[in-house]
């Protein structure tokens, strides 16, 4: 008597796989004879392919979970590129060049400041505040500053020279009075001396300015290419024509000659000057922030490196003004720079709170300053300012993110972490579900089932040649593509193998394959991720098969497709 054989119930199975429902029907299988032996073989088919299914259904909550991560992590470190992005970073640029190489440079200012009066002017005019030196006053002054007496004139015709003279009631060799102050500071800027150039090259034209160097003293300068507010233009050195071996070049010289009876207005201190070099549209006060220089003496100042800073405008951190552009709108007129602008409204707002002028580097005049007090003294000297050849540098702002690095930035992380190597083969030989996010070849199964393609197919079937012997995987063993692929899978190939040797894993040499395979795009690249891991999956496709002297070759396309077919009919 036949064993009772259960009625054939169409049953469904169905497995919810990221949205996709796979149903199976008892109709798409073989129909197999009512017995006990066909009976149970359908239960293993069935249990097969349930496992199967069960497998592929964790690999996609697998890869869900995965795709997740990393687009939290694309999103969030999009966010942070973002926030920098509009913060509107800089970098710097540095590009040096030799003077002689650069045709037009401009020219900076040179200021001269000259604490300059006429003894014999301020004599004139108040007479009442001038006395002859007391007696022994010419020997002390002769002892106490030897400058100021010559070798070549003997002593006694000397003291009775300087007794004859009339000096200001300074309190030095002469009584003291206060109002030696405040007429020295009316007389200078209606009767001064200018510098008494002996030398005026290429009849250039000098500004006059003030300047303070205390709370109530002020002396007078001599600029030389400063243009604040004027309508001038900026003095460039013209370079077209120039050898190379021309390596000095004299761009300011100052020539001064000071009588010998002024230098005795203030004994007590040797006649100086103060010099300074500066940017054109800068006020200085040459007295704190420049050089000083004594008469009587010969000076050469070279300039070893000139340097222009470029800077952007706002948004950017720099938050510069173009003011020379702003300065040519309004008909050449206006401040020239930011310092001057500043001083500018220091000085008006000082004037409308108080009535007079102050606040200011560099005065025009002296009139209706604030504090009146000034002293002035002079003396010869001689200034030459030379360029030899040196180091022109130009530091220029550039933004960091241009339109080119933010689609570039954006999409290498989006590539790195949405972008990937297709779906991988089923286990035992199964067929993966398809490609994966990123436009990447189908992945292989452990087994070497070969995962569907995605959107860009990077390869298609490969073959597999030579054996493995047991002990370990021949570095020569080889691996290369039956169509046309990328030339560095073999060799991608052959390092993973050469790599897993019979005593062990080499990480070293696994690592100097991945060094020499890293492109040095600073992104991930999907097509090099997919290009890996199928080198990968080929070298453990060609070990599984360890010791045989034939690998077979990867399924095809076609094979898969019949495969699929086989599982489908368990059902």
């Amino acid at each position: 008597m036949s064993d009772p054989v259960p009625d054939i119930v169409e049953e469904q199975l169905r497995f919810r796989r990221t949205g996709i429902v796979a149903a199976f029907s008892a109709d798409d299988c073989q129909t197999f004879e009512s017995s006990s032996s066909a009976w149970q073989e359908k239960q293993k088919c069935r249990r097969k392919c349930q496992f199967t299914l069960n497998v592929m259904l964790i690999w996609r909550t697998f890869k869900f979970l995965v795709f997740s991560a990393c687009a939290s992590t694309l999103f969030y470190q999009s966010s942070e590129f973002w926030k920098r992005y509009y913060t509107y970073p800089t970098i710097i640029n540095i590009d040096k060049t030799s003077f002689l190489k650069r045709m037009n440079f401009p020219l900076p200012a040179a200021t001269v400041c000259y604490e300059n009066m006429s003894l014999k002017m301020f004599c004139h005019e108040y007479p009442h505040l001038c006395q002859k030196p007391k007696i022994g006053g010419g020997l002390d002054l002769c002892i106490f500053h030897p400058h100021y007496c010559s070798v070549k004139v003997k002593k006694a015709i000397l003291i009775l020279l300087i007794m004859s003279l009339l000096m200001p009631k300074l309190g030095h060799f002469t009584n003291y009075s206060k109002e030696i102050d405040e007429s020295s500071f009316k007389l200078l800027p209606n009767d001064s001396y200018r510098l008494p150039f002996l030398a005026y090259p290429n009849a250039r034209k000098l500004t006059t300015v003030f300047t303070q160097v205390d709370q109530n003293r002020y002396v007078q300068c001599h600029s030389e290419n400063l243009h604040l507010y004027d309508k001038n233009d900026l003095r460039f050195v013209d370079n077209k024509g120039r050898e190379e071996d021309q390596s000095l070049y004299v761009i300011f010289s100052f020539k001064l000659k000071i009588p010998a009876r002024d230098l005795l207005f203030d004994p007590w201190d040797k006649p100086k000057v103060f010099f300074a070099l500066h940017s054109p549209f800068e006020p200085i006060n040459p007295v704190y922030d420049g050089e000083t220089f004594y008469m009587e003496s010969d000076y050469v100042v070279e300039i070893e490196r000139l340097e222009e800073d470029r800077l952007l405008p706002y948004p950017y951190q720099t938050n510069c003004m173009d003011y020379e552009a702003l300065w040519e709108s309004n008909n050449r007129t206006g401040p020239r720079s930011q310092e001057i602008c500043l001083e500018l409204c220091r000085g008006n707002y000082v004037t409308e709170c108080k009535g007079c002028v102050a606040g200011m580097t560099m005065f025009d005049s002296l009139q209706n300053l604030c504090s009146r007090r000034f002293r002035v003294k002079e003396g010869p000297m001689d200034i030459k300012v030379i360029i030899r050849n040196p180091d022109n540098i130009l530091v220029a702002h550039v933004p960091m993110y241009g339109d080119e690095e933010l689609f570039s930035y954006i999409g290498g992380l989006t590539g790195c972490w949405l972008g990937g190597p297709g779906g991988p083969g089923g286990f035992g030989g199964g067929a993966g579900i398809g490609g994966g996010v990123g436009p990447g070849a189908g992945g292989a199964g452990p087994s070497g089932g070969a995962g569907g393609t995605g959107p860009v197919s990077v390869s298609s079937s490969f073959t597999v040649g030579g054996g493995v012997s047991t002990g370990g995987v021949l570095p020569a063993a080889s691996y290369a593509p039956s169509t046309s692929g990328y030339a560095r899978l073999p060799n991608l190939v052959n390092s993973i193998k050469s790599s897993m040797q019979g005593g062990g894993f080499n990480y070293q040499n696994f690592g100097n394959m991945l060094s020499q395979y890293a492109t040095g795009s600073g992104s991930c690249n999907y097509y090099d991720l997919n290009l890996l891991m199928d080198a990968l999956l080929a070298a453990l496709h060609t070990l599984s098969y360890q010791g045989a002297s034939y690998v077979p070759s990867y399924p095809s396309p076609s094979a898969m497709s019949a495969y699929s077919q086989y599982v489908r009919r368990c059902f």
